[in-house]
């Protein structure tokens, strides 16, 4: 397998634990140990069909091919010209109290899920800080019902 090293993008605070790219293959988002989730949408090549709102994101600015000390094994082609120059727009979801372990798409591209270490999953709509729904661990159950009469009690 042959990979080819295009751009470098910088946004969380600390080290990424989960990617997913979009349905529609136009944006990336990421989980990771700083607590964020982080909706990236790579401008590359320009369609009415994106399913990403524009309106909660905010602009990286103009990104390029990385040129000096790339990871381009020698004999691999340079990257393409049509993608020389791309803008990134971001948005940034910081609502986990801890780590985020995964995250992932809705076939249609509609909505964004994150699961966290702090045992909830939160659902967004897509390109928004919509949180549609969180659902977290529920509480201490009792599985058995004490009576004064025993001796053990169970819980």
């Amino acid at each position: 397998m042959h990979v080819v090293y295009f751009f470098r993008i910088r946004r969380h605070l600390e080290d990424i634990y989960d990617l997913c790219w979009s349905p529609d293959e136009r944006a990336l988002i990421s989980g990771s140990v700083d607590h964020s989730i982080i909706v990236w949408h790579l401008d590359l090549i320009p369609s009415p069909s994106s399913t990403l709102p524009a309106e909660d994101f905010s602009s990286v600015g103009e990104v390029g091919p990385e040129n000096s000390h790339s990871n381009r094994p020698e004999n691999a082609p340079a990257p393409s010209t049509n993608t020389s120059q791309a803008t990134i727009k971001t948005l940034i979801l910081r609502d986990h109290k801890h780590y985020v372990q995964g995250v992932a798409w809705d076939p249609l591209g509609f909505y964004v899920a994150s699961l966290s270490s702090d045992r909830a999953c939160r659902i967004y709509h897509a390109g928004t800080k919509n949180c549609l729904a969180h659902v977290s661990k529920a509480g201490k159950q009792r599985l058995f019902q004490v009576r004064s009469s025993d001796a053990l009690c169970y819980e």
